[in-house]
């Protein structure tokens, strides 16, 4: 019974490391999604900076035709800066944010191999946990089996005394 409170108590916990298992690769998913989605982002801002770069530069050589479209220019070009900035600071977010689900990923990956681990030692304390039961229960059978021959042979000594007493009560 109290095998079987240990038996039942490892299937409990090979059921909970299922089912972290189960809640880590979920995360894991997620986080390489996540990963996907952040790097197709950086991509899109990038693009983003090289096409602000040509017009900076496209404005750059119109400054000098006039007064008015050098002042024109000049508030574009403050603009286009002002988004690259914004954009920098995204792409630095971004980056962040990539290394931290980067180094998750990691985290989780570590925890799968983990719970792998526990569940294959797990697997293999149940294993020898049956095989303690069978030998205690093949021990048992030949305890049994002794008893039966012993009784048997008792048996045997009490019909041959038996027989012995009538063969001396009959002469």
């Amino acid at each position: 019974s109290t095998r079987e409170k240990e038996r039942l108590q490892l299937l409990e916990e090979r059921e909970k490391l299922e089912d972290l298992n189960f809640t880590l690769e979920a995360e894991k998913s997620e986080l390489v999604e996540a990963r996907d989605q952040l790097s197709s982002l950086n991509e899109i801002q990038e693009k983003k900076i090289a096409a602000l770069s040509e017009e900076l530069m496209r404005a750059e050589e119109t400054i000098s035709i006039t007064q008015k479209e050098n002042s024109m220019l000049r508030e574009k070009f403050e603009r286009a800066g002002e988004e690259i900035r914004n954009i920098i600071d995204n792409l630095e977010k971004t980056g962040e944010r990539l290394r931290n689900a980067e180094e998750r990923e990691r985290r989780v990956t570590r925890l799968l191999e983990e719970t792998r681990e526990d569940r294959v030692t797990l697997t293999n304390l149940m294993r020898e946990m049956k095989r303690e039961e069978n030998k205690t229960i093949e021990g048992l059978i030949n305890e049994l089996r002794v008893e039966k021959e012993r009784r048997m042979l008792e048996e045997k000594e009490k019909e041959d005394h038996k027989a012995i007493c009538e063969s001396l009560q009959r002469t």
